[in-house]
Order: C-alpha cells, then structure tokens, then sequence
C-alpha cells in the first residue's frame, strides 16, 4: 500500500465513502490477523481517512455557518456551538451505549 496513492485516492472519497473504509480498517486492525507491516499500512491509512473525514466535516460547518439566518430572514454568519458549551445539560457518561 503506498502512501502517496492511497493519499491521493482518499482525497476523492466522499464522507460517506471515507468513513466505510475507515470502519474497514478499524475492523482490520482489530482483527489482529496482520503481520507488523501490514498493520502499519492499515494503521497510516486510518489517519489519512480520519483526516479527510475531519476536513469534510469542518468545510460542512462553514457551509451550515454561512447558511444560518438572522432575524428577518436575513442571512448571517452565526458560529455554530464549541463542543462540551451547548447550552443544555450534556447527557451522563452513563447514557453511552458504547
């Protein structure tokens, strides 16, 4: 698996697309079937997903940024919520289902 193409092909990929091919490699990895090589392959591949779903995910918060709209109708720009700040009480440790 060579880093420069699978870089490459990552860049393509949907979120959607993106993400089920993370979960693939999570499965692989945890299988605990690959020899040391293979599973650095995998484990560098899982970060170059990770961060292609992680810049997915941030131009979709500009994009649901630039779409809020203000009193009136009017557009405005309103910065979306900091995770761990939302204004009403988080859910307990406990209500996790993992």
């Amino acid at each position: 698996m060579s880093t420069g193409k699978s870089k490459t092909a990552s860049e393509n990929l949907s979120f959607e697309q993106a993400m089920e091919e993370l979960e693939q490699v999570i499965d692989r990895l945890d299988s605990g079937e690959l020899g040391l090589e293979q599973a650095l392959n995998f484990y560098e591949k899982g970060i170059e997903l990770g961060k292609r779903c992680e810049k997915l995910l941030k131009e979709a918060e500009l994009r649901v940024q630039k779409l809020s709209e203000g009193e009136g109708g009017n557009p405005q720009v309103a910065p979306l919520e900091e995770p761990g700040s939302r204004s009403e009480s988080p859910a307990a440790d406990d209500d996790i289902p993992y």
